[in-house]
């Protein structure tokens, strides 16, 4: 793009009042208005359609809300000026009449145990629950918008006389179908979700159900209309919805397959996501560091898009039930094939019976398992990725979890043939440069301190990040106008500063729409390093120009191609005799397992500890050996273990150490006793506490049988992987 500001706004169409401002390389966002209202809501459908109509070359989705729409689209297929100026065109050209939607009729039960709140509406609103129910039925609605879930319908039309704040308290399950009002919108929740609306009833219709022709019921313009049915006819309903094919998809079945034996902190299978259904309130998803996927795929042989398991933190324990070949890419989790240290970043071979258990997670927060044939989950709504809100895709919609069997693809190549393949060059990544960002869409709504203290303060990773975005701790941003706004489009990227001023990055499995206010947009080439940042991690951020961020992207996007992987005169180690060539005697290794005696590591650790190092992690791969220690001012707490012998100990009793990095609690919920108390017995594999990161929960349990002497870490801590939690003696 040939812009000269790195948020700056491209005319408004001639006559007319609707600025476009780019969202870094790959989008942008017409703005039509400044308030709600029907018409509008009209104007932008109309533009909506024109665009599909027009079918513009490179855009990927196009997403409607009630004063804004968001184009995406391709930076290698199109220009952002080009594209700007054929979007004013059609603006110009395009009828302002909003576009003719369908009917929905939407039975709905009101009050009772279907709508709890009915009554409480009913008095606030000054009138009885019958008057309730007659005027919200007798309205009629327009779906302006989708987003919150996938099916989300927000609708205009609510009578003034119910329109209230929302709960106080938001509801941690409301059942799907429940019937709402919230502020001056009324809306049909699609899934069992969290939700903070007044609930007035429930439909019997499944608006989100992937076995219907039409999986969701609702879309952008249609008119809504709610009929009252008594509780008779919903229950009678209700049971032939049941009676319906199941609209959980089937897993696809085959006898090449990974079993999960032990699940890591989260596990899901991901692809590269559901590009084009935003405005079905569909998220894009797909895993969050893309090049590790499509790396690691191609080392594979697959399609970049062929799906993987993603994992966070902490890695599963796998067991396989068919000889394949795979590859690790992303965050090192110190893998290893039945006990033996596993590649990464090379494809390597595993036998029927092999398992393969990934630890804790080193220098990144992803890991992605990528196998010859790929995940052969079913394709919904154009893709095998799991959507863990909207609970479909992947793997019966789910994390995955113990006993779990993943289908596998069929491998596009003989197995010789790609254990030769390696990467031509490292995926390098400099977690200490800052990541680039575009300025805007809203830099407007920020005082200049605002913005210069996002370009020059560092920002910490908290542990309530997760897969649809990283919540930032550091200075606040200061808002100039507040930080209420009508809910638009979110771009990949987003940067958006709530009333605390705290920035929250949205990455792929964010919410299609949303209100709060954005700074600015990271750049494309720097999303994937978002996905490895961990808990505590420290990100800067550096604005850079329109024409600097799509050279980026197109730069990064070709690192990624078919060229990024080149094959080997022999194969790599990892597969017998019988399938391929000896491999290369690699005297390192020989030399390397001379140089690791008892007195070498010794002294390695007394030249660590002496250093003032308060931890020692190190994976000697070609022979074996994983050492660990950690040291508190009192001394060495965690003696090395090598390979899968040895016990971690220290004076005084055993040390149990942090499985993972997060927030320590002693307690599951906070009203709750606690796991385990100081001098009382604990037995082997009892849950002595729980690290929450990331929105998950991971178990400290006790290795052994003894006596819980005392806890190290205070309640409600943030602690390091490795870290001494607690202390366990024999009883």
């Amino acid at each position: 793009m040939t812009v000269s500001r790195p948020d700056a706004l491209t005319p408004p169409a001639a006559g007319g009042e609707w600025p476009i401002a780019p969202l870094a390389e790959s989008a942008l966002l017409v703005q039509m208005g400044d308030r709600i209202d029907e018409a509008l809501v009209g104007r932008v459908l109309a533009l909506a359609d024109a665009i599909d109509a027009a079918e513009l070359h490179g855009v990927v989705d196009v997403v409607p809300s009630y004063t804004t729409l968001m184009v995406v689209f391709d930076p290698e297929r199109a220009d952002g000026d080009a594209l700007a100026a054929a979007i004013r065109n059609l603006a110009v050209t395009t009828s302002t009449q909003a576009p003719a939607g369908r009917v929905r009729a939407i039975p709905v039960a009101y009050g009772g145990e279907l709508g709890p709140d009915l009554e409480d509406v009913a008095a606030r609103a000054g009138m009885t629950p019958d008057e309730v129910v007659r005027r919200h039925s007798g309205a009629r609605y327009r779906v302006a918008c989708m987003g919150f879930a996938p099916g989300f319908g927000y609708l205009l039309g609510l009578p003034p006389e119910l329109a209230m704040p929302r709960r106080a308290t938001p509801r941690a399950r409301v059942p799907a179908g429940s019937v709402a009002l919230g502020g001056d919108q009324a809306a049909v929740y699609p899934l069992t979700t969290p939700g903070g609306w007044h609930v007035l009833g429930r439909t019997p219709l499944k608006l989100f159900d992937l076995a219907a022709p039409e999986p969701i019921f609702l879309q952008p313009g249609d008119e809504v209309r709610f009929e009252p049915i008594d509780r008779a006819t919903y229950d009678r309903l209700d049971a032939e919805q049941a009676d319906s094919p199941s609209s959980r998809e089937t897993p696809a079945t085959g006898v090449r397959a990974i079993e999960i034996v032990k699940p890591g902190a989260l596990d899901s299978v991901q692809d590269l996501g559901r590009p084009g259904r935003m405005r079905s309130g569909v998220t894009p998803g797909g895993a969050c560091d893309r090049a590790a996927l499509i790396l690691g795929n191609r080392l594979v042989g697959n399609s970049p898009d062929a799906a993987g398991i993603e994992s966070t933190l902490v890695g599963p324990t796998l067991r396989f039930h068919a000889d394949a070949v795979v590859a690790l890419t992303g965050a090192d989790a110190g893998a290893r094939l039945n006990g033996r240290p596993a590649l990464n970043w090379e494809p390597f071979a595993v036998r029927e019976g092999d398992e393969l258990a990934l630890g804790a997670m080193r220098d990144g927060a992803r890991t992605y398992l990528c196998v010859a044939g790929g995940i052969d989950a079913p394709i919904v709504l154009g893709g095998r990725g799991t959507d863990l809100f909207g609970k479909f895709g992947g793997w019966q919609g789910r994390a995955l979890a113990a006993g779990d069997r993943l289908p596998l693809g069929e491998p596009l190549a003989p197995a010789a043939d790609l254990l030769r393949r390696r990467l031509v060059a490292p995926l390098v990544r400099d977690s200490a440069t800052p990541v680039r960002v575009v300025l805007g869409p809203q830099r407007d709504r920020f005082t200049e301190e605002g913005i210069a203290t996002l370009l020059g303060a560092p920002y910490a990773v908290t542990p309530q990040s997760d897969r649809m975005g990283l919540r930032l701790r550091g200075p606040a941003l200061e808002h100039r106008d507040g930080a209420d706004l009508i809910s638009e489009g979110i771009a990949a990227g987003a940067i958006q500063a709530p009333g605390d001023g705290q920035p929250i990055v949205l990455l792929p499995a964010r919410q299609t729409v949303g209100g709060y206010p954005k700074i600015a947009t990271v750049i494309g080439a720097d999303l994937d390093r978002l996905g490895q940042a961990r808990p505590g991690d420290t990100l800067r951020f550096a604005a850079v120009d329109l024409a600097d961020a799509r050279l980026a992207l197109l730069a990064a996007r070709a690192a990624l191609g078919p060229e990024a992987v080149t094959e080997r005169a022999r194969p790599v180690s990892g597969w017998s005799p019988d399938d391929a060539p000896e491999p290369e005697r690699n005297d390192s290794v020989t030399d390397a397992a001379r140089a690791w005696t008892p007195t070498g590591i010794a002294d390695l650790l007394e030249r660590a500890r002496r250093s003032g190092a308060v931890s020692l992690d190190l994976d000697i791969a070609p022979i074996g050996v994983h050492l660990q220690a950690r040291w508190q001012a009192a001394g060495l707490e965690a003696a090395p273990s090598m390979g899968e012998t040895g016990e971690a100990a220290a004076p005084g009793g055993e040390i149990i150490p942090a499985p993972v990095l997060g927030i320590f609690y002693r307690r599951s919920e906070p009203a709750g006793p606690p796991l385990a108390e100081e001098g009382r017995p604990v037995r082997a594999g009892q849950t002595i506490a729980v690290l929450e990161v990331m929105k998950t929960y991971h178990e400290v349990v006790a290795p052994r049988d003894g006596v819980l002497a005392r806890f190290l870490v205070e309640d409600g801590a943030f602690v390091e992987y490795g870290q001494p939690l607690a202390r366990l003696t024999r009883g």
